[in-house]
């Protein structure tokens, strides 16, 4: 559970089954996440934007 963008993290809460990716800047950030099964995607965040998924 990592992005390619030091300035977005991920945090991975598995037992509850939901991971986050938060911008940490106050500018837009487009990143690459990587997930706990080595799957990908890319995303685009708006500034200080915080986004929750469901791990499947």
């Amino acid at each position: 559970w990592y992005s390619d963008n030091f300035n977005v993290e991920v945090h991975a809460f598995v037992e509850n089954g939901k991971f986050c990716v938060v911008n940490n800047t106050y500018e837009s950030q487009s990143t690459t996440v990587y997930r706990g099964d080595g799957s990908a995607f890319t995303l685009c965040l708006e500034p200080n934007q915080i986004v929750w998924y469901e791990i499947e």
